[in-house]
């Protein structure tokens, strides 16, 4: 039994939400279960919390990166959970 509860896990600037939604939207209709933040945090939850989660039960991280992402303190904290636990050589996939 695998350990993922999602195939993908979607990073990206609030700025481009709208782009993203539409890519997690294609992503889902194409069968993928997609971590997207607009549709997997709860409403109360805490968001931190939340994304680490996600990124530890994802089986890819997709990093969305424009202008905005560049600019974007929380990238860098996306990054650094994916790579934490992963085993040597898996870290980052390009």
């Amino acid at each position: 039994m695998s350990s993922f509860e999602w195939d993908v896990f979607l990073s990206h600037s609030s700025l481009d939400k709208p782009r993203v939604a539409r890519l997690a939207e294609r992503l889902t209709g194409e069968g993928f279960k997609v971590w997207f933040d607009r549709d997997s945090i709860a409403t109360a939850g805490d968001i931190v919390t939340e994304v680490e989660r996600g990124l530890e039960k994802s089986r890819v991280l997709i990093l969305c990166m424009t202008q905005a992402a560049f600019a974007s303190v929380r990238r860098g904290h996306a990054h650094r959970v994916w790579c934490r636990d992963r085993p040597p050589g898996q870290e980052l996939q390009c």
